[in-house]
């Protein structure tokens, strides 16, 4: 049976930003290995509170480098459109809610609502891929049918 390979979409930016998160870990954990070697040394390690904080702090340390690696091997890096349709990387400004909101489309591990950073997989993504600026997008969320216009795309 043939294994399907896992992809994990970003922009050059939001590539880049996990490559650095990987590096700061990596870094963090030489100390991280070093406390935990003198907390060793203190001695009974069922007993030992700095031993246990130590090993939970190194644990935490490398799940999340092995969680980056993976996302890391997975990733590929995905242009922006070079023509005027949404697309990864675009900036765009809309008329949501008869408020102006500024988005831009990022990957699925890039993605923060609050920062506007819209997922290129979540349903409004999907929606507004491919279209351009002046366009009305009708889309369906949790809270019901939203209509988004699409003011400008860069």
């Amino acid at each position: 049976m043939k294994q399907i390979k896992r992809v994990v979409l970003f922009t050059k930016e939001g590539f880049e930003m996990k490559q650095n998160e990987l590096k700061s870990l990596q870094e963090r954990r030489v100390p991280a290995v070093n406390e935990l070697q003198v907390a060793r040394d203190l001695g009974d390690r069922s007993e030992n509170g700095a031993y246990k904080a130590a090993r939970w702090k190194l644990s935490g340390i490398d799940s999340q480098i092995r969680r980056l690696n993976g996302i890391l091997r997975a990733a590929k890096i995905v242009d922006k459109p070079t023509d005027s349709n949404i697309g990864m990387g675009s900036s765009i400004s809309v008329i949501w809610n008869n408020e102006t909101k500024n988005f831009t489309i990022v990957g699925q591990e890039e993605s923060n609502l609050a920062e506007g950073m819209i997922s290129v997989l979540s349903p409004i993504g999907k929606a507004l891929v491919g279209k351009k600026a002046g366009d009305t997008v009708e889309i369906f969320v949790p809270a019901g049918k939203q209509i988004i216009q699409i003011i400008t795309v860069t």
